[in-house]
């Protein structure tokens, strides 16, 4: 018999891959996969006393600390939380599968959303957005009821560290103040090569999702396409050996799930939205690889991606490449100089819009449980987005419990690809040199804070207003 280290790992393994091969599953349309009850059933040890035990044993004996026990921690969080995860899903799931009234017919609600931020007309736009209100409605109260389910989850782990003590370990505020200019500059810039107003949250929507670059960014070869890009970065063989894109899914992001750490990843890319899909699978893969380059030696909780571990930044880091002059003028050598300047403002303006919101619902991260959330998270993201949109709409928006953790990558990638460039030359995606840190970084899996590997680099935290100073000149 094992310690009660390894029977917690082991326990914790089983599970994980059980659920990655199920989800798996479940993104193919098998319909022989285990619903998330019988697989909670198959692994209800974890979530039992006797796990507690074991757990507290290993602390006394000095067998877990460090990262490794946050890293256990969090699984368990996970294994306890795993049910209503799944029933808050589902649920928001119905609400946009759910047909609303437009135009003398029924649209789901996901469908008008994906039909409004291609439609050039701002009069149908206006329409399509009234008649998504309730859709919104309906949606701020699905999430009402998953937290509500997550909180009744973790009741029973309350013996458990309190989840994201590094909450703050970015400043909101201050993130929405150094990008308050560029913001406010870029907003013009796209909505007046889109041919709109920035006036409506339809408006905004509709000239990020620019369209006009589709024929740029093809979904069929974008994988491909993409990985070749990270050669110099040595992420493609890691992608090319043990990497497997899956079917698209409805989410709005591509999503990266681990089967067997160091040995299997998937890549499932959301739904197709052009350009912001291009920049959004192109993350994806980077943290894909980043995971795979694990080292072996590592325990296998923190060989699997953890809430702050850099495998996001570096995929944040190549997403931020598109909006880098020499980037787009060396990787996209097809287009005119006034296309790519068009083409990284719109990849920009793209990085901002993510920041800034994620920005305001990490602010409003403690708030989502306020009576006047709803007005409350209006008057941030007015203020982040500087056009008009409902309550009920901005309430969705920021009830986004996965932004603490996008804000703390999407903040450090600027920085970084300014200290890597001091270091690496311009081109530093081209330069194998620029590979070493990214890969030593990797190999430490979660045990490797991004503000860790952001200091370990020379980062200037002060850095993000400047480099967006810099993009827009």
């Amino acid at each position: 018999m094992g310690s009660p280290k390894d029977e917690l790992d082991e326990a914790i393994e089983r599970w994980r891959r059980d659920a990655a091969r199920e989800q798996v599953a479940r993104w193919r349309g098998d319909p022989d996969a285990l619903t998330p009850e019988r697989l909670a059933a198959r692994h209800v040890e974890l979530t039992r006393p006797r796990t507690r035990d074991r757990f507290e044993e290993a602390l006394e004996r000095g067998l877990l600390d460090g990262p490794e026990r946050g890293a256990v921690e969090h699984a368990l969080r996970a294994a306890h939380c795993a049910l209503a995860r799944h029933a808050g899903a589902a649920r928001v799931a119905a609400v946009l599968a759910t047909p609303i009234p437009y135009d003398s017919d029924h649209h789901r609600g996901a469908d008008l959303l994906g039909r409004l931020v291609t439609r050039p007309d701002a009069r149908a736009r206006r329409g399509m957005a009234r008649a998504l209100e309730a859709t919104f409605t309906e949606l701020g109260r699905a999430r009402r009821e998953a937290r509500e389910r997550l909180e009744e989850a973790l009741a029973s782990a309350k013996w458990l560290s309190t989840p994201h003590p590094d909450r703050h370990a970015v400043e909101p505020e201050a993130v929405l103040a150094a990008t308050d200019d560029a913001w406010q500059e870029l907003l013009a810039r796209v909505t007046h090569a889109a041919g709109v107003l920035p006036e409506h949250w339809s408006d905004l929507l509709h000239a990020l999702r620019a369209s006009r670059w589709d024929d740029l960014v093809p979904p069929a070869s974008r994988p491909r396409r993409l990985a070749d890009r990270m050669r110099p970065l040595g992420l493609t063989d890691a992608l090319a050996k043990r990497a497997r894109t899956e079917p698209p899914t409805e989410s709005l992001r591509a999503r990266v799930l681990v089967r067997a750490p160091r040995e299997d990843v998937r890549v499932a890319p959301g739904r197709e939205l052009g350009l912001a899909s291009e920049r959004d699978l192109a993350a994806a893969l980077a943290r894909a690889a980043a995971l795979l380059l694990a080292h072996p030696g590592l325990p296998l909780t923190l060989a699997r991606p953890g809430p702050a571990s850099v495998a996001r930044t570096v995929g944040a880091l190549v997403a931020h490449l598109y909006a880098d002059p020499l980037f787009v003028e060396r990787e996209l050598t097809e287009l005119t100089a006034a296309q790519r300047r068009a083409l990284r403002e719109s990849a920009l303006a793209l990085e901002l819009f993510e920041l800034r919101t994620d920005a305001v619902a990490a602010a409003m991260a403690d708030a989502t449980s306020h009576r006047e959330f709803a007005d409350e998270a209006h008057a941030a993201l007015r203020r982040a987005w500087r056009v008009d949109l409902p309550p009920s709409l901005a309430a969705v928006v920021a009830d986004d419990e996965g932004a603490v953790t996008r804000l703390r990558a999407e903040a450090l990638a600027p920085a970084l690809a300014v200290a890597l460039r001091e270091q690496y030359d311009e081109d530093f995606w081209r330069n194998p040199r620029a590979a070493e840190p990214l890969h030593h970084a990797a190999a430490r899996g979660a045990a490797l804070t991004a503000e860790a590997w952001g200091e370990e680099l020379g980062v200037d935290p002060d850095a993000l207003g400047s480099r967006m100073t810099e993009l827009l000149s």
